[in-house]
């Protein structure tokens, strides 16, 4: 998620980033996707090219959870 901060990067991008096999990045993309924390376009220029980007309000709605969690206060669904 940290290299999703700076921009949109395709999936090749961000596993060699993080350094794992791009089998294992996808199905980390997967997981983030069903969660609502990332998105993903097609490049207009090349429709191959998948284009993966943070959705900053869910980010910002998680932080003040965690934040809250830390903290010791009641959870509210």
């Amino acid at each position: 998620m940290e290299a999703l901060g700076t921009g949109a990067r395709r999936a090749g991008e961000l596993a060699a980033t993080a350094g794992v096999p791009a089998a294992v990045m996808s199905r980390h993309l997967r997981v983030l996707l069903a969660a609502g924390l990332v998105d993903d376009e097609r490049s207009v220029t090349d429709a191959r090219v998948r284009l993966f980007f943070l959705r900053r309000e869910a980010v910002s709605s998680l932080q003040s959870w965690l934040a809250a969690v830390l903290e010791g206060e009641p959870i509210r669904g």
